[in-house]
């Protein structure tokens, strides 16, 4: 038996979703997407992501300056846009994916 059904993985689909389990609720969350909704996936958050491994770059092309030698630095761009958006504390919740 279900107590809540959450629709929608965006930012407060997912809160709600914790919120209600935590209270105690036999809760699932259904989403057709990636967790974290648009901001966290297509628009600024990858954005930013990008625009501080850009900075990182810069300086790392700049440390022969300081005596200290490094080969080209290379972003894997998907792997350096998407970080993981949801963490757990062990045994505080669990969260079961379920691909169809």
């Amino acid at each position: 038996m279900i107590d809540i059904l959450v629709i929608g993985a965006g930012p407060a689909g997912v809160l709600a979703s914790l919120r209600a389990a935590d209270l105690g609720a036999r809760t699932v969350l259904v989403t057709r997407a990636e967790f974290g909704g648009m901001a966290a996936n297509d628009g600024p958050v990858p954005v930013r992501t990008l625009a501080h491994a850009a900075r990182l770059i810069r300086e790392a092309r700049q440390l022969h300056q300081y005596g200290i030698g490094v080969s080209e630095p290379v972003l894997n761009y998907p792997t350096g846009t998407r970080a993981p958006t949801i963490k757990t504390a062990p045994g505080k919740r669990r969260i079961s994916t379920y691909w169809t």
